[in-house]
């Protein structure tokens, strides 16, 4: 996994985050892990930020894992799901998220639970549509919930492409 040849979208990171006023980061699949690669502050004081170089496993990864799990073969998704006790609700929102080509993973105020920011998350392809990536804005919880989230979406889908051009 070489975490360096993702620098090059960083400019493309830092543009969306400005136009649309959420951080943003960009996530990769490395085996069973989502790695954080990059991130791209809000341009306001306080703002909710990743940390570069932060893995979590596919199955606890949130939008972000989702999309990811998504990308995989049925058989390396029966392999990665077989010991998940949350099998069927996982596959439900892999479903979701191909139908509707992006995943939302609202936050909770709750102290025990796992997410505590809203995560709106889209997929970078390369030119085979297999995806290589996830672009993930993310945001206080109940900001997005209340967003014009199409609207964000089709702007994080163009920088989607972006990150592809360059890339691939």
């Amino acid at each position: 996994f070489q975490i360096e040849k993702y620098r090059i979208l960083q400019p493309i990171l830092e543009h969306l985050a400005k136009k649309l006023g959420y951080s943003v980061k960009f996530s990769a699949r490395d085996g069973v892990e989502q790695v954080n690669v990059l991130c791209a502050k809000a341009p306001w004081d306080v703002a909710l930020t990743t940390a570069v170089g932060s893995r979590e496993q596919l199955v606890k990864g949130g939008s972000v894992g989702i999309i990811l799990l998504a990308s995989l073969s049925e058989r390396e998704l029966r392999q990665i799901l077989k010991n998940e006790e949350e099998t069927e609700a996982l596959i439900a929102r892999i479903d979701d998220f191909r139908k509707e080509g992006f995943c939302f993973n609202p936050a909770t105020l709750d102290q025990t639970a796992r997410y505590h920011v809203d995560a709106l998350s889209v997929p970078v392809t390369n030119a085979e549509n297999v995806i290589t990536g996830v672009l993930t804005i993310l945001s206080t919880p109940g900001v997005l919930v209340q967003a014009e989230k199409q609207e964000l979406i089709n702007e994080m889908q163009k920088a989607a492409e972006f990150c592809a051009d360059v890339m691939y």
